[in-house]
């Protein structure tokens, strides 16, 4: 079996076209950068990208679908690679005609028929992007990345540490936002939550063919997307 760091350098990140240079925007991947979350939850296991240039395209050899989900994302791009279970998904995002359930094949750095939008609960035109794993690599993963900060007996020392540090910086109050965490990772099914990664059980609209539990890269940090 191919590993993840195997695959990772065939495809080359440093070089993976997907927005053209699109400013990242928002929030990052970990914390969110918000000074008023108003009715967000606090962690943000995916990267926003701005609206301009307006261009999305394939990082990869693979697939694509487009569908219709409604909440928060509104639109959903499903970008999955050719015989390694990564996928890369897309939320917000617009089409020039109705393509819901629309599906195709291409190539890397190839344009699709979509470009940021405003779809479901967006805040401004952009995309959102989270990249899927299966979690069969998660013990690759740990040795790649193994400072925890969330796992089987809660919160550790230092996932306490960089979210006090967190909340010192952007002005949150600590106890609520561990509340709400708290909250969060019940509500969402997060399992485990490391610097640049965590495994989730995804909601049924979208999960990948590879399996309902999967790990949530950090998208700039790995794929550089």
């Amino acid at each position: 079996m191919k590993t993840f760091t195997e695959w990772l350098k065939e495809q080359d990140p440093d070089t993976m076209p997907f927005r053209d240079g699109a400013p990242y925007t928002g929030s990052s991947f970990g914390l969110r950068a918000d000074k008023d979350l108003g009715p967000l939850s606090p962690y943000h296991p995916d990267v926003d990208r701005g609206a301009s240039p307006a261009v999305i395209r394939m990082p990869f050899d693979g697939t694509w679908s487009h569908k219709n989900v409604g909440g928060d994302l509104g639109t959903l791009l499903q970008l999955t690679a050719k015989d390694f279970p990564i996928e890369v998904q897309v939320g917000h995002t617009q089409a020039p005609f109705d393509t819901d359930n629309a599906k195709g094949r291409a190539i890397r750095g190839e344009a699709l028929p979509y470009k940021p939008g405003d779809e479901g609960l967006a805040q401004g035109v952009h995309t959102h992007t989270g990249v899927l794993l299966s979690t069969e690599y998660v013990p690759e993963l740990r040795r790649l990345d193994n400072k925890e900060w969330y796992g089987l007996f809660g919160w550790t020392s230092y996932g306490h540490d960089r979210i006090k540090e967190h909340c010192d910086k952007v002005g949150w109050a600590i106890n609520p936002t561990l509340e709400k965490l708290n909250k969060q990772v019940k509500e969402w099914k997060i399992s485990y939550i490391y610097d640049s990664w965590c495994i989730r059980l995804l909601p049924p609209y979208r999960q990948p063919a590879f399996g309902h539990e999967v790990i949530l890269l950090d998208s700039r940090k790995w794929l550089k997307i």
